[in-house]
C-alpha cells in the first residue's frame, strides 16, 4: 500500500528484509534495523507487519514466487542444460556472498511461525519437484527405477550447501559442479540409483 509520499513502505520493507536475511541471516532482522535501512520509523513497519513472523512469511512468499519465475525463464533445451542453468540461480548469488533466502530461513525454521514454515517448506517442495522431473529426463534407461525425489533432494542440498561453503572460501561455482556431477552420474548410470 502506497503512503501519501508515494512510497510503498510494505514493499520496501519486504525487499530490505530479504536482502538482510540473504546477507546476514534471520537474526539480523529487526524492525528497528529495517526502519533505519528503509528510512522510516519502526511503527510504520508495525503498521504493515504486526509480528516478525508476518514479515518473514511475506518475505518467504515473495522469494518463492520470484524464484519460480526465474525457473520458468530458464532456457529451453535438454534437461542436463536446464539443470546447469538452474544451478546458475545458486552460483549468481554466491558471487555476491548471498544465501538462498529460504535456505537461510530453514536454518532457523524451528523458531519460525507456522506461516513462514509453510512458505519455506513449499519452496523446497517446488524445487524438489522441478529437479526430480528434470533428473528423470537426464537419466539413462538403465537408471530407470531411481529414486528421483531423493536425488533431487541431494542435489538441492548440495547447491544450498555450496552457498554456505562459499562463505568459508569455497569456489563460487560449486553449485554448478554438484549439478554436473549428479547429471553425469545419472546419464551414465548402469543401474538405478536409490536411497
Amino acid at each position: 500500500m502506497a503512503r501519501p509520499s508515494g512510497r510503498d513502505i510494505r514493499e520496501e520493507v519486504v525487499v530490505a528484509a530479504g536482502d538482510l536475511i540473504r546477507r546476514e541471516g534471520v537474526g539480523a532482522v529487526s524492525f528497528g534495523v529495517l526502519a533505519a535501512e528503509v528510512g522510516v520509523r519502526a511503527p510504520s513497519i508495525h503498521h504493515h507487519f504486526a509480528r516478525k513472523d508476518d514479515l518473514l512469511a511475506a518475505v518467504a512468499e515473495r522469494y518463492r514466487q520470484d524464484f519460480a519465475a526465474a525457473v520458468e525463464t530458464l532456457p529451453a533445451g535438454d534437461a542436463k542444460g536446464r539443470i546447469a542453468s538452474y544451478a546458475s540461480l545458486f552460483v549468481a548469488p554466491a558471487r555476491d556472498d548471498l544465501l538462498c533466502l529460504c535456505g537461510a530461513l530453514a536454518v532457523e525454521l524451528a523458531a519460525a511461525g507456522a506461516s513462514t514454515r509453510r512458505h519455506v517448506e513449499a519452496f523446497f517442495a517446488d524445487q524438489v519437484a522441478w529437479l526430480s522431473g528434470e533428473l528423470k529426463l537426464v537419466a539413462s534407461p538403465a537408471a530407470e527405477g531411481s529414486d528421483f525425489d531423493a536425488l533431487a533432494k541431494v542435489l538441492l542440498a548440495a547447491m544450498e550447501g555450496a552457498l554456505l561453503m562459499r562463505r568459508v572460501g569455497a569456489e563460487v561455482d560449486l553449485s554448478a559442479t554438484a549439478a554436473s556431477v549428479l547429471t553425469t552420474l545419472l546419464s551414465e548410470a548402469g543401474q538405478p540409483i536409490t536411497k
